[in-house]
């Protein structure tokens, strides 16, 4: 089986992470809800099937990269100081 995901980085969406043992949120998902998934399964070398879908919801995992592409978008990375819900 190969599956390639793909989405533009910068047409993520930028998602706050709860840290409830900090009381505070950090920028920490980049996500798309619209990405590209093509998915191929073959059986002993031989493709059995393929398809492709438009509709993928994609991440970009990691508190440094949410961080890092959150400035480069001109946004303020650091973390907010604020209520976390149990």
């Amino acid at each position: 089986m190969e599956v390639d995901g793909r989405a533009p980085l910068s047409a993520a969406h930028v998602l706050p992470v709860p840290l409830p043992s900090q009381g505070r949120n950090t920028p920490g998902a980049l996500e798309h809800l619209a990405g590209r998934l093509e998915v191929r399964v073959a059986r002993r070398g031989r493709a059995v099937w393929s398809g492709t879908s438009y509709l993928a919801g994609l991440e970009h995992g990691g508190l440094a990269r949410a961080a890092a592409e959150l400035g480069r978008r001109g946004g303020d990375p650091t973390p907010r100081q604020g209520r976390v819900q149990d």
